[in-house]
């Protein structure tokens, strides 16, 4: 069922136009950036977006402006773990990984504790309204949200046709905090 429903999320947002995807993501990014625990937090592991997702480099560029410690997600496969790597102006440049995702290089990065973190900024494919998030099936923001600070956001960005009725969960599946798409309603 999740394998059907990712296919299905994928193919309807790439059915998108660019139009239409910037002007939904730029009313997304204008609710994402008031609410407070955004505007509060100094340190964002935010993922560097690929595909048709949500593009987070305008948010990246902004945070950056204001001099915020800005992470991204480096994956480590053997592990399944996601390593915060901080980044600079230059991130546009970043090497891509094995999935087609942009990362910086581990070695000499400097890295955040996960208790570090004041906030982190989640991909998904499909959301539902108890918060439940179907992602791409590694389980790596499954493994790292529980481990944030109890004071911590994590905030997940969708289009509104990514909400449906019910994400089918597993055991190991960890819920999101709040969900944002362009028909902000306190969606998650």
């Amino acid at each position: 069922m999740k394998r059907e429903l990712r296919k299905e999320m994928i193919q309807r947002r790439s059915a998108l136009s660019k139009t239409e995807a910037k002007q939904k993501t730029q009313k997304i990014h204008q609710v994402l950036l008031q609410q407070e625990s955004v505007k509060r937090a100094q340190s964002i592991l935010v993922y560097l977006n690929f595909g048709d997702e949500i593009d987070t480099r305008p948010l990246i560029d902004l945070w950056l402006r204001e001099n915020r410690r800005i992470y991204v997600p480096v994956m480590k496969p053997k592990t399944r773990i996601l390593v915060p790597v901080r980044i600079d102006h230059g991130f546009r440049e970043l090497p891509v990984n094995s999935f087609g995702i942009q990362e910086p290089p581990l070695e000499d990065a400097e890295t955040a504790l996960l208790e570090e973190l004041d906030l982190v900024i989640v991909p998904g494919l499909a959301f539902d309204q108890a918060g439940n998030r179907l992602g791409y099936g590694g389980g790596y923001y499954d493994r790292l949200l529980p481990q944030l600070r109890f004071d911590a956001s994590a905030i997940a960005m969708g289009y509104a046709f990514q909400v449906i009725d019910q994400v089918p969960v597993g055991p190991f599946d960890y819920p999101i905090q709040t969900l944002i798409t362009e028909c902000w309603e306190d969606d998650a």
